[in-house]
């Protein structure tokens, strides 16, 4: 009897181990992977160039009606499985692809366009994506700005000195022949620091910096610049493309600058620098938006470049919004915003805040911290992404004649100060 049992114990277990793999054939997967498709061939390498795998992506697939029959997200390993009815036809769509990314080249092994048609079971639906903003040449032009002392409009021989330029990577020794595009005079755009490229349009955007004995151009301290043709062959030229409110021009006349602290009738240049202009800039991986900081109210600024749908128009006041940045709590200072940066994939905006310690405090006040803004809920994660703090060792700033550290900001210049 208890042999029999036995038996039937096994023989129950294969009817169900049937049955399962019956419903597994009546259930098929429709399933693939998806990929970062770097050099465009629709294969995902796993040598050089290393292509990693995309998470995060939503795989769906519809009935011939347009019913949703399942829907799955890539996972870690970049895999999904959709079940699907073997025999069925169906149209797989992949969506929530990375910020300014697409399909990539079609491959018989499968990877081919974000809309699919396919009949369960099919595996290797896979998705190669192609993200232009992770794309540059062998030896791409380097954007840098230049700023001349005083300014241009009034310092003889300085006229016509080009502030925003262009060399090729590589470039190597101190020939100014290597300047491959010459944007404008410093009369116009003056001293700037943030620099924005726009691959759809070919634009390269720069931000007005506050320096202290360097003017601002013809925008003043909250103004940014367009530059056109920065990497073609032709001629570049530099316009006023957006301006914010980022304080008030501190400088004096700087055609003859006779003292370090160049005091005017505005203000205190020295004090200034940091608190007045704008910081780091950004533009968007798919090029609709410029993220820039303003350092004078501490927010940052999302200004939609093309609003209205007309290139030949700049952006209205009403195409910017503003969110404020979180403040630290700092000790004995003030938060103090600047750096900007998007993340090419999932276009969320990276904010750095430094706690200046200008209150009186000392190295142990002094923390950069770096936040995420969430681009999908426009809100600024309020715990910050990551911490430094500045009590390492770096070069000197005066020679060997100022120690080699970070020390409190201060608002006067000395000759001694580090």
């Amino acid at each position: 009897m208890k042999r029999n049992f036995t038996q039937f114990i096994t023989f129950a277990s294969l009817v169900l181990t049937t049955l399962a793999l019956s419903s597994a054939t009546l259930r098929a997967q429709v399933s693939g992977m998806a990929f970062l498709d770097y050099n465009g061939n629709g294969t995902r390498e796993t040598a050089a160039p290393n292509e990693p795998v995309q998470a995060g992506i939503t795989v769906t697939a519809y009935s011939i009606t347009g019913t949703s029959i399942a829907t799955a997200v890539t996972d870690a390993a970049g895999m999904y499985s959709l079940a699907v009815p073997s025999g069925t036809p169906v149209r797989v769509e992949f969506t929530n692809l990375p910020m300014g990314g697409y399909d990539g080249y079609y491959n018989v092994a499968g990877s081919g366009t974000t809309v699919r048609f396919v009949t369960s079971p099919a595996t290797n639906t896979n998705l190669a994506v192609n993200v232009p903003s992770l794309y540059c040449q062998p030896t791409p032009p380097i954007a840098m700005a230049i700023s001349p002392v005083g300014t241009d409009a009034t310092l003889p021989g300085k006229a016509n000195n080009d502030v925003v330029l262009t060399i090729p990577y590589g470039s190597t020794g101190t020939d100014q022949s290597l300047q491959t595009n010459k944007a404008s005079d410093g009369a116009l755009v003056g001293s700037t620091w943030g620099n924005a490229f726009r691959r759809v349009s070919r634009d390269l955007f720069s931000a007005a910096f506050m320096k202290r004995h360097s003017s601002f151009g013809t925008g003043g301290p909250g103004a940014i610049y367009k530059t056109t043709n920065v990497t073609g062959g032709g001629t570049s030229a530099s316009s006023v493309f957006f301006n914010l409110n980022a304080g008030t021009d501190p400088h004096g006349p700087l055609a003859t600058i006779t003292t370090n602290d160049n005091i005017g009738t505005n203000g205190n240049p020295f004090d200034a620098v940091g608190k007045v202009g704008l910081g780091g800039m950004d533009v968007s991986g798919d090029g609709k938006y410029i993220y820039v900081v303003n350092v004078f109210d501490r927010r940052l600024y999302r200004i939609t470049i093309d609003a209205d749908g007309n290139p030949a128009t700049n952006p209205a006041p009403a195409d910017a919004v503003s969110f404020a940045i979180p403040n630290p709590a700092c000790a004995n200072g003030t938060a103090r915003p600047f750096a900007c940066q998007t993340h090419p994939l999932t276009g969320n905006v990276f904010v750095g805040v430094t706690c200046t310690a200008e209150n009186g405090g000392t190295v142990a006040d002094l923390t950069g911290y770096v936040y995420e803004f969430n681009i999908a809920t426009n809100t600024f994660n309020p715990a910050p992404a990551a911490t430094l703090p500045f009590n390492y060792t770096r070069s000197f700033v005066n020679g060997t004649a100022s120690p080699n550290g970070w020390y409190p900001w201060i608002n006067t210049w000395t000759a001694t100060a580090p």
